[in-house]
């Protein structure tokens, strides 16, 4: 007998999802050079965002 968890379940869902609209799975193992960057790129917007949020909450503990 197969445990159903939330995580299970939500694994679930999204496998059936992808097989009920035929997408494809597929693995870059090549990325280009410009996937790369944007990637890169975007690493660093949250990495500040993430920043600027802790920023902003020590600001409202502090007042």
């Amino acid at each position: 007998m197969k445990t159903i968890t939330p995580k299970n379940a939500l694994n679930e869902r999204m496998l059936y999802l992808i097989d009920s609209n035929h997408f494809a799975l597929k693995v870059d193992n090549n990325p280009s050079r410009d996937k790369i960057e944007r990637i890169k790129q975007s690493i660093i917007r949250k990495q500040q965002l993430f920043e600027r949020t802790i920023q902003h909450y020590k600001k409202e503990r502090s007042l």
